[in-house]
């Protein structure tokens, strides 16, 4: 499995702060990203989304995995990941497959746009 170096997130309040930006919705994520950064991600999951911390980390944990294995498609895009209020239930039934699913769908509108 590929690393994910310290030169691959978001780390600063900076970072996080990129103009102009765009951005895609689906029903668990909203995805805003920079196409000319350096292929950095960055992930949100506030208290009032997820109140528990093992809940928020588990998601944080998947789509890191997620975006590891499709790093290669979005070379040059950096992107911000938030999740958004959504039932208590849904999220802990969340699977990997789903969140690859979302990634999908947000990668394929970024083809389009290009």
């Amino acid at each position: 499995m590929p690393k994910f170096p310290k030169t691959a997130r978001l780390l600063k309040r900076s970072d996080f702060r990129f103009r102009p930006y765009q951005k895609y919705f689906t029903d668990r994520f909203g995805f805003y990203f920079k196409k000319n950064g350096a292929g950095r991600l960055g992930i949100s999951i506030s208290k009032k989304v997820l109140k528990r911390a093992t809940d928020r980390n588990r998601i944080k944990r998947l789509l890191r995995e997620v975006y590891r294995e499709m790093r290669e498609e979005i070379p040059t895009v950096d992107v911000h990941v938030v999740a958004l209020e959504w039932d208590l239930e849904k999220w802990t039934k969340l699977k990997k497959a789903d969140i690859a699913g979302d990634w999908e769908r947000w990668t394929n509108e970024l083809q389009k746009r290009s």
